[in-house]
């Protein structure tokens, strides 16, 4: 769950950074089937998950998730990076974090339980 968290921190920072000009050209299908392949592996690794998750478990990472994606979809559009324009670093990094939060504190909660 915490490499989930990172890779859509990386997202996250990657589409703020580079705006639509991340789908075009070459980029597109490359991330696109990033996505595609991320999404069966996360299937595949949560298939064989032994974690006994708690019977709400599943809401709330739903509701990380979609958090941080909504979020990120605001924010680029207040930062205005649909149409291309860049961000700095420093502040793509720090929205990402705060994005992905939540989602950090699921992965270290099903870290706890587990042990």
């Amino acid at each position: 769950m915490a490499v989930w968290a990172v890779l859509l921190a990386l997202f996250i920072v990657g589409y703020l950074r580079l705006g639509l000009q991340m789908w075009t050209g070459i980029r597109g299908p490359l991330v696109t089937a990033g996505l595609i392949v991320l999404a069966l592996s996360f299937n595949l690794a949560r298939a064989r998950s032994r974690t006994t998750r708690p019977r709400h478990y599943n809401l709330l990472e739903g509701i990380a998730v979609l958090g941080a994606v909504v979020g990120a979809g605001v924010v680029s559009s207040v930062l205005g990076a649909p149409g291309g324009a860049q961000v700095s670093w420093g502040l793509a990094v720090a929205v990402a974090s705060v994005l992905v939060a939540p989602l950090l504190v699921c992965a270290a909660w099903l870290g706890v339980r587990a042990r």
